[in-house]
């Protein structure tokens, strides 16, 4: 358990910041290096989360799904990094590993993006399973 308001539950590092844990943390960027993978993209770090929710994320496609998926996926890793975050911190729990944590991260965000109407034709484990193929 981490008591310090300024080390990183993730990598116990001093210095925690908003950035650190959602963006910087080695923990935290490893989430964002697999979403890169599954979309095929390279991507530069953005310096802050302003700038990450700024960016128009075009690795996936075009149109109207792509967004609406974007939009699932980065809300669904912000928010399960912040669940696991108050897991370890009040809860005492040891954590999960990086691709466990993908694994949540696709499932909440293709649970939201199947009941939005442009994917109402997929179901939520077919979104889940290839995001790309999701937005096709």
């Amino acid at each position: 358990m981490c008591l310090s308001p300024h080390w990183c539950v993730f990598c116990n590092l001093d210095g925690e910041s908003v950035n650190h844990m959602f963006i910087h943390c080695p923990y935290s960027i490893k989430v964002w290096w697999l979403l890169l993978r599954e979309a095929e993209a390279v991507w530069v770090t953005p310096k802050g989360c302003f700038q990450l929710l700024s960016s128009n994320f075009a690795a996936l496609g075009k149109g109207k799904k792509t967004k609406v998926l974007w939009g699932c996926v980065v809300q669904a890793i912000f928010w399960n990094l912040w669940m696991e975050s108050n897991r370890r911190i009040f809860e005492d729990y040891k954590g999960v590993g990086v691709d466990e944590l993908w694994d949540r991260v696709k499932l909440w965000a293709a649970l939201w993006a199947s009941v939005i109407n442009v994917f109402k034709d997929l179901t939520a484990s077919s979104i889940g399973r290839d995001l790309r193929a999701a937005v096709k």
